[in-house]
């Protein structure tokens, strides 16, 4: 269950944030969670609450925003958001380096893509209480 390691990765970058900022508790944070990451939203929620008891994230509120994966030519600029149920989705969650095999530019017909969204966790904001 990667999503365990992904909370305990977030879960300690919180807590010695919270300590350099002097906070008591932290009340809340909003995750951005890019939908090419592959996690699973509630598996991450539930490993949060567990990895946070008795930390000061404790009850903190999480609000998770999906950042959707966005494809970009290198050969004109041109970015899109890959269609449902076009297969293109598929091939940025599960095969991202291959992702010439499987799509090309709609507006210049290259493959020379790269991924510019929908990729990573991070934090955006935090909220705490000194």
């Amino acid at each position: 269950m990667h999503e365990w390691a992904v909370a305990e990765g977030i879960v300690e970058a919180l807590v010695e944030r919270g300590r350099k900022e002097g906070a008591k508790r932290i009340t809340g944070f909003r995750l951005i969670l890019g939908e090419i990451q592959g996690v699973e939203e509630e598996a991450l929620r539930f490993a949060l609450r567990e990895l946070s008891r008795g930390t000061m994230l404790e009850g903190a509120e999480v609000t998770v925003e999906r950042e959707r994966g966005r494809v970009g030519c290198r050969g004109c600029g041109f970015e899109w958001f890959p269609g449902e149920g076009s297969g293109e989705e598929e091939a940025l969650h599960f095969l991202p380096d291959l992702l010439p095999l499987f799509l090309k530019c709609p507006r210049c017909g290259s493959v020379d893509l790269e991924i510019r969204g929908g990729r990573g966790i991070w934090v955006s904001s935090l909220e705490i209480e000194r």
